[in-house]
């Protein structure tokens, strides 16, 4: 009992108890082994319950990470660091969520599509890092500004559509820096 091989010292106490039937120790001591095992299998149904509830969590995290919806991937991270506060891999897959995020900020206000080159060199940087077809990111902008980009990469051409609402209610549409109109942003962005 002391090793906690509780099977073992069960068989045991129940070998002592039909040698000695009358002897109230290996009875008293059958119980406790009883109650120690019930524990045990309780404890391990929820260590197993834990378990899948965390992998679920990680899965999720990863499936929004992969399709670069980090505020979502973050969301699942943190969960799945609530449950397994000792684990650190969702820790660093939050922080670098928030990098990302960060980073695309950056890239998303810093873009000059007035300069030729430095539009053609980020639509093929574009088609290289995005799958064929419509991906949609949404940021939030310096001045309370809310941003819908969806970049629409067909037969390895990419383009970056924007949508843009202003903290006062305002909408803006852009294709490659141009303003454009509702209706042909809707048209263009749409899975074809």
């Amino acid at each position: 009992m002391t090793a906690k091989k509780y099977e073992d010292a069960k068989k045991n106490f129940e070998m002592a108890s039909k040698l000695k039937p009358n002897e109230q120790y290996p009875k008293s001591k059958l119980v406790e082994i009883e109650n120690l095992l019930t524990i045990q299998s309780k404890n391990q149904a929820e260590q197993a319950k834990k378990d899948q509830a965390y992998q679920k969590a990680l899965q999720e995290g990863e499936a929004f990470y992969t399709s670069k919806d980090y505020p979502s991937a973050i969301a699942s991270y943190r969960n799945a660091s609530n449950i397994k506060p000792e684990e650190e891999y969702p820790k660093k897959r939050i922080y670098e969520c928030q990098e990302l995020i960060k980073n695309q900020k950056k890239e998303i206000e810093e873009i000059d599509f007035t300069n030729k080159e430095v539009a053609e060199k980020y639509l093929s940087e574009l088609a290289r890092k995005y799958p064929e077809g419509v991906t949609t990111e949404n940021y939030d902008a310096a001045g309370g500004k809310k941003i819908k980009r969806i970049i629409v990469n067909r037969n390895g051409v990419a383009n970056d559509y924007r949508e843009v609402t202003h903290s006062w209610g305002g909408v803006y549409y852009f294709k490659n820096g141009q303003s454009i109109s509702k209706f042909l942003f809707s048209q263009e962005t749409t899975d074809q």
